[in-house]
């Protein structure tokens, strides 16, 4: 992998395309009708289209040097010790296990995000183990006041290259810009077409519906613009001070309201889990972290620290299996 260029490639735009057809489908009928108030319903369609076509993934080339990767246009360059965490949650979370050959993958570094498109001229797969080999196991050595002494007590019974600590990443990363802000977009600009249409033809119909579609497309705007960049993260109060100790006979957590100690011969079972699609309430683990099942209780490491979930949870499961 190092010294290659790597590049993603654009998908086909097939949502330009259904709403370009769905656009020229009224016109057709516009004409055969002879009306041209279904005129005016084809610039929904037509400027959706326009938004997603103007919005649409733009290519990203990249080169895995021995240091950093080197990203070309604009140029950037990310040093791989400055990277904090890889999430990519169309793949299993096992690090062990293969993944699809195509994936989306987003670098959280230092100073910000960088999301890598899912179809790449190389297996997503192999990109993903190479920036995961990048990474030390051993963590960070700054450790919060609270897990310090047991960090200390586990380090003189077990050696320090037996117990790692993970202090809060410095930022939890964006997310890739999606579609649904374009669509949004091509609908606001619709509902005011179409209350300039209804002026000019003096119609009172398309002035109400085009106020509508209006305030629709505003409201899915702000919708959009308000959903927090990792949003079962930021529902950790103070997740800033996070940090994680593991060592041969246990943990340590201290995340928000999460803190204490558990030992190994205490867990039932762990699972490195993927956000739901649907909201969860109630005590129910959350998000996109390690789910530890103890005997009446369940917690979840979340995906707040220094070093990837993959790599905490291989650690976390290896010493659960020892013998």
């Amino acid at each position: 992998m190092i010294g290659r260029l790597i590049e993603s490639r654009r998908p086909f735009p097939w949502g330009v395309l259904v709403f370009v057809l769905l656009g020229v489908a009224l016109v057709v009928l516009a004409v055969l009708v002879r009306t041209y108030e279904v005129a005016v319903g084809a610039c929904l369609p037509f400027l959706i289209a326009l938004a997603l076509g103007v919005r649409r993934e733009r290519v990203l080339g990249f080169e895995l040097t021995e240091t950093a990767i080197e990203v070309h246009d604009p140029p950037q360059t990310i040093p791989y010790e400055s990277l904090e965490s890889l999430i990519a949650l169309a793949r299993p979370g096992d690090p062990d296990k293969k993944g699809p050959r195509h994936y989306p993958i987003d670098v959280v570094h230092e100073n910000g995000t960088l999301h890598i498109p899912a179809r790449l001229d190389v297996s997503s797969d192999k990109v993903f183990s190479f920036l995961l080999s990048t990474f030390s196991e051993s963590g960070s050595s700054h450790v919060s006041a609270a897990l310090r002494g047991y960090r200390d007590e586990q380090t003189a019974t077990f050696g320090p290259e037996r117990v790692w600590s993970y202090r809060a990443r410095s930022n939890l990363g964006t997310r890739a810009p999606g579609r649904g802000m374009a669509m949004s977009l091509g609908i606001l600009l619709a509902g005011i077409v179409w209350v300039v249409a209804g002026i000019v033809i003096k119609q009172e119909g398309w002035i109400i519906a085009g106020i509508g579609v209006g305030l629709l497309g505003g409201l899915l705007i702000l919708v959009d613009r308000s959903q927090p960049s990792r949003p079962h993260s930021r529902r950790i109060k103070g997740w800033q001070k996070a940090c994680l100790v593991i060592s041969p006979v246990g943990i340590a957590l201290s995340q928000g309201d999460l803190k204490g100690e558990m030992r190994w011969d205490e867990l039932r079972d762990m699972k490195l889990k993927t956000p739901p699609h649907t909201f969860q309430y109630g005590h129910h683990p959350f998000g996109w972290g390690i789910l530890l099942s103890f005997e009446g209780a369940q917690i979840s490491i979340a995906d707040i620290y220094d070093r990837p979930l993959p790599i905490i949870y291989r650690q976390m499961r290896d010493y659960w299996r020892e013998p």
